[in-house]
C-alpha cells in the first residue's frame, strides 16, 4: 500500500487507538534511546529526534505521548502520523496494516 494513498474505507479510530498500544509502536519503530520506568517510557524524541534525553514522554497505561521540545503530543494515531508526516486516517491505515 503506498503511504500517501487514500481509501473509502471506513476507519474506527477509536477501536485502533484501544487495539494497537503506543508500546507496541515505539518497539515497530525500534528506538534505541527510549528508557522504559514503570508504566513511563521517556527518552529522545522519535519525531524531531532531538538531543534532549528527557524530552519525550509516553504513557504506556493511557496510551499517550508528549514531547517537551517539539510540543507534539496526542494519542498513538497522533505519533505515527508525526512519525510518518501523515494525515491521522493514513497513520489508522499503517497501524491496520502494520498489527491487522
Amino acid at each position: 500500500m503506498n503511504r500517501c494513498e487514500t481509501h473509502a474505507t471506513w476507519l474506527n479510530f477509536g477501536q485502533i487507538k484501544d487495539a494497537v498500544s503506543i508500546g507496541v509502536v515505539l518497539q515497530h519503530y525500534r528506538w534505541k534511546c527510549l528508557r522504559r520506568r514503570g508504566d513511563r517510557v521517556q527518552g529522545r524524541c522519535p519525531i524531531h529526534c532531538g538531543q534532549r534525553l528527557d524530552a519525550f514522554h509516553a504513557d504506556l497505561r493511557n496510551n499517550g505521548f508528549h514531547c517537551f521540545s517539539c510540543q507534539a503530543h496526542g494519542s498513538v494515531l497522533d505519533l505515527v502520523a508525526a512519525i510518518e508526516r501523515c494525515s491521522v486516517r493514513q497513520a489508522a491505515l499503517l497501524l491496520a496494516e502494520w498489527f491487522g
